[in-house]
């Protein structure tokens, strides 16, 4: 709509102005024409609307004189240049000129146009004077040539004529169209319109007296009284709204009308340039003095309102020490006297005692200097006014001179209020001194490190771990003190990652040649500059620490009577060299080692003598086996030996030699010392993937087998030299179906005494050997029962039958409890849990009577369903026991999975709390584990009275072992175990 308002308004002139020109000459008053398309091309947004803004100010003059006037079309265009040139081309001129002024590279064309949208100061007024001046010269010579060209006449005055045509219309539009669009809103008010309309009429009467017919005196100049007075008192919109009123209205009295003193001149072009200056000077003067009377209002009121508003102090004070606050904040900088004024307060400096009178910024400002953030405390002037009173404020003071004074007669002080800054600054470098001094005094070593590792600074700690003083530690590589590696790899990380710990254990060599062990943590320390990032080192010395912890370390991986590897540390290696020899070479060897009679060296001769046998006979298997295979210590008197890369020759050969090296070494030692021998089950690791079973379960198969065939040998897989005994098949499953629908499974019953009472309350229930099955072991069958995954069918027969004796069994003894063991593949069949529910409720088993107690020879695969059958066990009065606990980490993990009632500690920990602290202290740990979640225990492998005086102490609930009873069949068991005896309780005290 701008556009086309621009558009329209530019061709309604262009064609009016030319119906006014005096036959002939070409001569008007004005030219509106070039002043509407100046003020359409400084308003164009964009580079593209700016050139059709000259295609069409070409366009409508060529137009029109190939339309109307018939001109040669070969010389028109040059009529459209020169349109061109006095019109749309002053925008350019004026950006060049903006961009000489400011001594800048081209402006962005968004800034231009900000700049040229609008008259804001008399700058912007010259420029288009001066563009003006630059363009339309050019102009008129072009139009000069057009004329020669189309025949016309040519002159000198003619050429000026239409130079100041086109300047009087620049000026009396584009001037006033831009002063009235950019403050046209400002200040416009019903008293501006009020005096703005008095100023009109005045004019309109001033201008009928000098320009009214008959009047020839020279006094033109007198019209300029109203337009200062205009420029100075109104807003600039009315004042560029007057002066185009003047000068139309005297131009219209002058020149169509013939009156006044621009009536005289003889010729029309005469004329035509006193009225155009007259026009051009009216103009401008009225644009340049309103500019400027508005610039320094607008700057006045912004000078005001910021001084009024900012937060500091604004004080002015004279020679005579009066003060004047300029804005609300100074009157908290001064002081009220007597007389009813104002007094600067009294400062000091904060740095110093005091401030000396000819050093103070007032002093200062009025000798003609200045101070510039002078920092100064102001003092409360009322007697025994407390310190705390006291501001803290940067002080500036300048020099204010009054008219022709050669002498500054004021000072002007600008207050800023520092108190909390300052406040702030103190607090900070007395936390920086604190941290220094914490720096200093730490007790572990601390040090700062370049991005190069080089040490910064350090303290006295840590001067004390290398062994240099701290003031001869900076410019040093850290590294320059490790032992064992540098530190480039944690320096990285630490400067990669700002803000995170990084840890390190180093052993830092100092000066007079000791080592110590260190904890290093190293974190970026994050500061205001990340150009130069430095490294906070914290060194504590850990070497007792670490001394201890590699002791404990040992103890827990080595076995404290023999000093060899323990069944923890066994599991680790031992699994390790399985995946090995499974993915390598395949091959391997595991020897099982039983010491024959060793019960009876304890019993007979005493532990010490037992453990002075097991010391020796460590050291006899490790010199049968070479350093890069493991010899362990699994509990009580069985060792096992680990041949990573042995084939079935080398294990056999091995074996043998350990059962001659035994028979030896103790054939002639006196008593139970000469009966020792050696008893080893020798599983070879190809074997075992062979039959897929367990290498470790097929050991202690072949060890059985060693153990039944008369001892003192060893048994190997298949036949071969040093082998005794049958070799244990592979089972098929159809015959492992067989034995089993058979049912010639028989089931003893091993007792299991409470030690508060000594009295046998419960018994567990263990299969023994079948008819069917005499050519393999109990073991050897429920391994192949499992590995053929009929591990539920087994158990449902056991629980069968188990179940049915605890009638007959409570008959006995009421209360009385029986324990039956359960393989881990039937925790969570629904058919084992119908069978237990069945079978309690066919022989009205009473609630709390039967306990399942949880085997390990098959991991729980499905631990939801194993869950809720436990659940389903609860509701019918089922408890549930994990066997064999802690001896390896599947009963840790079921007892966080499962609602365990009782936990049967392993064996191989209850043999040796009597003697062992480690094993005691295990023992006591897992009762205390056992107790905190309100489930009891049980002690297996109790083969002793000090075994069973251990346990009690320890707190143990029940207990079991070859001390307390071996399986027997129900009658023997009966009458053997459920009368009124306790075991290790004296009647009397019962």
């Amino acid at each position: 709509m701008r556009h086309g308002l621009f558009a329209l308004a530019y061709l309604v002139v262009a064609v009016a102005t030319v119906k006014f020109v005096n036959p002939g000459t070409a001569v008007s008053l004005v030219w509106p024409s070039a002043g509407v398309a100046v003020w359409w091309a400084l308003t164009c947004r964009s580079r593209r609307s700016f050139l059709l803004v000259c295609a069409f100010v070409f366009a409508v003059p060529t137009s029109y004189m190939l339309l109307v006037n018939g001109r040669s079309i070969e010389t028109v265009w040059l009529l459209g240049v020169a349109y061109v040139l006095s019109g749309p081309a002053i925008r350019p001129v004026m950006e060049a000129l903006e961009r000489v002024r400011e001594r800048e590279e081209w402006l962005p064309a968004v800034r231009g146009r900000e700049k040229l949208a609008r008259i804001a100061v008399p700058g912007d007024v010259y420029r288009l004077l001066i563009a003006s001046l630059i363009t339309l010269p050019l102009a008129k010579c072009v139009s000069m040539v057009w004329f020669a060209l189309d025949g016309d006449a040519v002159s000198m005055s003619l050429y000026m004529s239409l130079v100041l045509r086109d300047l009087a219309g620049v000026m009396v539009v584009a001037g006033p169209g831009l002063a009235i669009a950019s403050w046209g809103r400002r200040d416009v008010d019903a008293t501006a319109l009020r005096h703005t309309a008095i100023a009109l009429a005045a004019t309109s009467v001033l201008l009928a007296l000098i320009f009214g017919p008959g009047q020839e005196l020279p006094i033109a100049y007198l019209a300029s009284l109203p337009l200062f007075w205009s420029a100075t008192r109104l807003p600039v919109s009315s004042a560029a709204v007057h002066a185009v009123f003047t000068t139309v209205t005297a131009a219209i009295l002058a020149y169509w009308i013939g009156a006044g003193p621009f009536a005289a001149p003889e010729t029309p072009v005469q004329q035509a340039l006193a009225i155009q200056i007259f026009i051009i000077l009216t103009v401008l003067l009225t644009l340049v003095v309103s500019t400027t009377v508005q610039q320094r209002s607008s700057i006045n009121a912004e000078l005001s309102a910021l001084t009024m508003t900012i937060p500091d102090a604004v004080v002015t004070v004279d020679r005579e020490g009066r003060a004047m606050p300029v804005n609300s904040a100074g009157y908290d900088v001064v002081v009220a006297n007597p007389g009813g004024g104002y007094a600067s307060r009294p400062i000091r400096e904060v740095y110093d005692v005091g401030l000396p009178g000819t050093l103070s910024p007032i002093a200062q400002a009025l000798g003609g200097g200045s101070v510039r953030a002078m920092i100064v405390e102001l003092a409360d002037p009322s007697p025994g006014a407390p310190s705390g009173d006291r501001r803290t404020y940067s002080v500036s003071a300048s020099p204010l001179y009054g008219p022709g004074g050669a002498e500054p007669d004021q000072a002007l002080l600008l207050y800023h209020d520092l108190t909390e800054g300052h406040r702030l600054v103190r607090e900070l470098q007395r936390a920086r001194d604190e941290a220094q001094d914490l720096f200093d005094d730490a007790p572990q070593g601390v040090a700062t490190l370049g991005t190069d590792g080089r040490i910064l600074q350090a303290n006295r700690a840590f001067g004390d771990l290398v062994g240099v003083p701290e003031d001869r530690l900076p410019g040093r590589r850290l590294d320059e003190f490790c032992v064992d590696g540098d530190l480039d790899e944690e320096i990285g990380l630490a400067l990669g990652e700002p803000g995170t710990l990084v840890r390190a254990d180093r052993s830092l060599g100092a000066a007079d040649g000791r080592s110590v062990m260190v904890a290093l943590s190293l974190r970026t320390m994050t500061r205001g500059d990340e150009s130069s990032p430095q490294l906070l080192v914290n060194a504590v010395d850990v070497t007792e620490r670490q001394e201890l912890h590699d002791l404990v370390s040992h103890l827990a991986d080595h076995d404290a009577t023999t000093g060899l590897i323990n069944r923890r540390r066994f599991d680790r290696e031992f699994e390790s060299i399985l995946e090995r020899s499974a993915s390598e070479s395949g091959a391997g060897a595991l020897l099982l080692i039983d010491l024959d009679d060793f019960k009876s060296v304890n019993d007979l001769l005493g532990h010490h003598v037992g453990d002075e046998l097991l010391v020796e006979f460590a050291q006899l298997l490790t010199a049968s086996v070479r350093s890069t295979d493991v010899v362990a210590r699994l509990g009580g008197d069985e060792f096992a030996i680990v041949l990573p890369s042995a084939d079935k020759s080398i294990a056999i050969a091995v074996a043998g030699g350990i059962v001659d090296a035994v028979r030896r070494r103790f054939r002639d030692r006196p008593d139970a010392l000469g009966r020792v021998t050696a008893s080893i089950g020798v599983a070879l690791f190809a074997d075992a993937r062979y039959r897929a079973t367990d290498v470790l379960l097929r050991a202690d198969q072949l060890l059985y087998d060693a153990k039944r065939s008369g001892r003192d040998c060893f048994v190997a897989p298949g036949s071969g030299e040093g082998s005794t005994g049958p070799v244990p098949p592979v089972v098929p499953r159809d015959r492992v179906e067989r034995i089993l629908r058979s049912d010639a499974l028989t089931l003893e019953l091993q007792p299991i005494v409470e030690l508060a009472t000594g009295r046998v309350v419960l018994a567990e229930g263990l299969v023994r050997d079948a008819g069917s099955a005499q050519e393999m072991s109990t073991g050897e069958f429920v391994a192949a029962v499992e590995r053929a995954g009929l591990g539920p069918e087994l158990d449902s027969r056991v629980l069968r039958r188990g179940i049915r004796l605890l009638p007959q069994l409570q008959r006995a003894r009421p209360g009385f409890r029986l324990s039956l063991n359960i393989s881990a593949q039937s925790l969570g069949s629904d058919e084992v849990a119908r069978v237990i529910v069945s079978e309690l409720e066919v022989h009205r088993v009473p609630f709390g009577s039967l306990v399942l107690e949880v085997t390990e020879t098959a991991p729980i695969t499905d631990i939801e369903s194993a869950r809720s059958f436990r659940r389903t066990m609860r509701e019918h009065g089922v408890s549930l026991a994990l066997d064999d606990f802690g001896a390896g980490c599947e009963p840790y993990r079921y007892l966080r999975q499962l609602e365990v009632d009782i936990v049967k500690i392993a064996g191989e920990f209850v043999e040796n709390m009597a003697d062992g602290d480690i094993d005691s202290g295990i023992v006591r740990s897992i009762v205390d584990l056992a107790e905190g979640q309100g489930m009891r225990t049980v002690a297996e492998f109790v083969s002793d009275e000090r075994i069973l005086s251990a346990a009690r102490l320890a707190g143990i609930t029940y207990a079991q072992g070859s001390h307390i009873g071996m399986s027997l069949p129900l009658d023997e068991f009966l009458s053997t175990h459920l009368v009124d005896s306790a075991v290790g309780v004296d009647m009397e005290d019962r």
